[in-house]
C-alpha cells in the first residue's frame, strides 16, 4: 500500500497486463469475459486493431447509474474499508466525482451489440439477461 502516485502506477501495469492477457485470448476464437472500466477514449484504437486482426464481435455491457449513486457508492466503499487499501479511494473522492462529468466512461466504439444495465433500476438485471439471451451464440459442447 502506497499513496496516490503508487496506485495509480499499479493500476497503469494492471492494465498493461491485462491487456496482454485479452489479446492472447481474442487471437484463439473462443468466447471469453472481461471485467474491467474501459475508457473509450484510451483503449479504442487498440480494441479495434484487434478487431480488425482477429475479427472478433464484441458484446459490451455499459453499466450505469446516476451520477448521484455512483458517487454515494464511491464514497462508502472509500470509507467503509471494503475496498483494498491499495486504491486509496478515500483520496481520491473528489478526482472520481469529477470524472462522472466528462467522457471517461462509455462503451468503445466495436463491432458488436451494446446492452445496458441500469444498477441503480430494480429490473435492470431482469432485463440485461434476457438481452443476452438474445444476442449470445447457443453454447455447442466440444
Amino acid at each position: 500500500v502506497g499513496d496516490v502516485a503508487w496506485s495509480v502506477k499499479l493500476g497503469q501495469a494492471t492494465f498493461a497486463l491485462l491487456e496482454h492477457v485479452v489479446e492472447l485470448q481474442v487471437c484463439t476464437g473462443r468466447p471469453f469475459l472481461i471485467d474491467a472500466a474501459y475508457s473509450p477514449r484510451f483503449e479504442n484504437a487498440t480494441f479495434q486493431h484487434w478487431q480488425e486482426r482477429y475479427g472478433f464481435t464484441a458484446v459490451q455491457i455499459l453499466c450505469t447509474a446516476s451520477a448521484d449513486e455512483l458517487a454515494q457508492r464511491f464514497t462508502q466503499r472509500a470509507l467503509d474499508g471494503t475496498r483494498h487499501a491499495g486504491h486509496v479511494d478515500s483520496e481520491r473522492i473528489d478526482e472520481f466525482v469529477e470524472t462522472l462529468d466528462g467522457d471517461r466512461y462509455g462503451a468503445l466504439d466495436l463491432r458488436g451489440p451494446i446492452l445496458h444495465y441500469a444498477s441503480d433500476q430494480s429490473r435492470g438485471s431482469e432485463a440485461l439477461l434476457r438481452e443476452l439471451a438474445r444476442v449470445l451464440p447457443t453454447p455447442t459442447e466440444d
